[in-house]
């Protein structure tokens, strides 16, 4: 195995269903948001208006855990997770950072009435287990023939 497979805690692992239904930048952005919560869970500074939040400027998010995304990308992410009402961002004074941050926090109900209603299968769901949804058929006639020419 190579060396690089090793570091697991650098990898972004996203639910394909929840790609699907968000797109994948914004699906791996809301689960480092959800494990960077899961890790000030137990931590009584993080606790605010009944969530867990986290404090970090998207400049520092984009650094320190997305350098293979551009700011520009992170920022629009960001913007459609919260246009999409499964994140919620407020301003709260930070001791640690001494100002005003943004602070982001998961909106779990949101998050679960978008994947999975009354603990059904969604459309979503079915159409990603039967194989359905391509985001576009190939159109293109030299890239069929390209691609029939790989071998598998």
């Amino acid at each position: 195995m190579h060396y690089i497979f090793e570091h697991k805690e650098d990898c972004a692992v996203v639910s394909p269903v929840l790609a699907k239904a968000i797109g994948l930048n914004e699906a791996i952005i809301l689960q480092k948001l959800n494990d960077l919560m899961e890790h000030k869970k137990n931590d009584s500074r993080y606790f605010k208006e009944g969530s867990i939040w986290i404090n970090q400027s998207v400049s520092e998010l984009c650094e320190r855990y997305f350098p293979y995304m551009s700011l520009s990308t992170v920022k629009r992410a960001i913007t459609r997770l919260k246009k999409q009402n499964l994140i919620k961002i407020k301003r709260f004074y930070s001791e640690e950072a001494k100002n005003n941050t943004n602070w982001y926090s998961l909106n779990h109900e949101a998050i679960e009435n978008m994947i999975v209603i009354e603990n059904k299968t969604t459309e979503l769901e079915e159409s990603f287990v039967l194989g359905k949804g391509q985001n576009e058929p190939i159109t293109d006639e030299l890239l069929i023939r390209e691609l029939e020419e790989i071998e598998i």
